[in-house]
């Protein structure tokens, strides 16, 4: 899982990177993308289980 992850940060990166209007360094990109993955799997997940169907009532 986190190669892939790490797989598409740097894909996302590399793409951004060699646009023509970029005028920021890859490290710098490749961090603030890191970053973002790191926040959105840092969060709980706050979800409610659903009534089972199955077993004693």
């Amino acid at each position: 899982m986190a190669v892939l992850l790490f797989g598409s940060i740097t894909r996302k990166t590399s793409a951004a990177y060699f646009s023509a209007d970029n005028t920021r360094p890859y490290r710098e990109m490749l961090l603030d993308n890191v970053a973002a993955a790191r926040t959105f799997f840092s969060q709980s997940l706050d979800i409610d289980p659903a009534p089972s169907t199955e077993g004693p009532q």
